[in-house]
């Protein structure tokens, strides 16, 4: 039986390890080792983020210890979720997306003997089929979020910039022509920290710039050492320096007589570049917000000429 165990252990796809009631390894199959090297003997679970490379999505910050499902499990907490994470592995030095599971192993007292650990990679096409579900939700509540915006520009712009901030990340910003000028005004931004997107805001209101006719949509990688090609004016580039921008993603609202804005996408520090995938998303975005906007600039100028002939 022990040894039927074994092989039906060590013959198991995904990473399996056990552990002892400290949370000391006491068993890996063929799959971890393969997955996560050997570690030593006695190797705490607060040390497995540094020990095995886990970390979170943006692949520079390590996994927070506190948050591992085996740690989760041996303070008591039950029915602990799988979590996702990227792990570099041993075996290829790539970063890979994985899920980790964890379940106590119970005497037959009802104590806690040990816990059993799963680390499973997740496939490609899982989290592109999860990364296409989560714009098409998007985009469905983007339209609702138009019907009940109505002829308010201010709130048309803050549905964009919140949608395209939560589907694209990280810092949104919607900026229009004023009217019979060739100045960018800042209507609405948005970023998941609150501060950032106020640093943002105040940033923007101490400067000026002026519209760029070739402005097109564009997926640009910036850093304070190469601030490559700004995406409205110069002026982006002493943001992106300041704030530590790792790349730019633009898209200009078209109107039926030409741009009357734009969206612009800013990526902080550590995340994800900016994907083709994401450059159709927000050109989806613009074309549908350049409509309502010029609709609304429409309405607002009917209204301006209406008053001015009765007065």
């Amino acid at each position: 039986q022990p040894a039927r165990f074994e092989n039906i252990f060590h013959s198991v796809p995904s990473a399996v390890i056990l552990t002892d009631r400290d949370g000391r390894i006491h068993n890996m199959n063929e799959a971890a080792r393969a997955l996560l090297g050997k570690p030593d003997k006695d190797l705490l679970l607060g040390e497995w983020p540094r020990a095995f490379g886990l970390y979170l999505q943006d692949g520079v910050t390590l996994f927070p210890a506190e948050s591992l499902p085996p740690i989760r499990v041996l303070e008591g907490v039950s029915d602990v979720p799988a979590v996702r994470m990227l792990l570099r592995s041993r075996s290829d030095d790539q970063p890979h997306t994985v899920s980790m599971s964890a379940a106590a192993i119970l005497s037959r007292g009802g104590g806690m003997d040990g816990i059993t650990v799963l680390i499973q990679e997740v496939e490609p096409h899982e989290q592109m089929q999860a990364a296409e579900r989560r714009r098409a939700d998007g985009l469905h509540r983007f339209s609702g979020l138009l019907s009940d915006s109505a002829a308010d520009i201010n709130r048309i712009a803050n549905a964009v910039a919140a949608i395209t901030s939560e589907i694209i990340g990280d810092l949104s910003a919607v900026t229009l022509l004023e009217p019979g000028t060739a100045k960018w005004e800042l209507v609405a931004c948005h970023d998941p920290d609150p501060a950032v997107a106020l640093q943002f805001r105040e940033f923007m209101e101490a400067a000026s710039y002026e519209a760029d006719e070739t402005l097109e949509s564009a997926v640009i990688a910036a850093s304070p050492e190469d601030p490559a090609g700004a995406p409205l004016s110069p002026m982006f580039n002493r943001f992106i320096e300041q704030a530590e921008i790792a790349g730019v993603l633009t898209a200009p609202l078209v109107g039926r007589e030409g741009p009357i804005g734009a969206i612009t996408l800013f990526r902080h520090r550590g995340g994800q570049p900016y994907s083709t995938t994401d450059q159709t998303f927000l050109s989806d975005i613009a074309g549908r917000s350049a409509l309502a906007i010029e609709n609304c600039l429409l309405f607002d100028s009917l209204q301006s000429e209406i008053s001015a002939r009765i007065s």
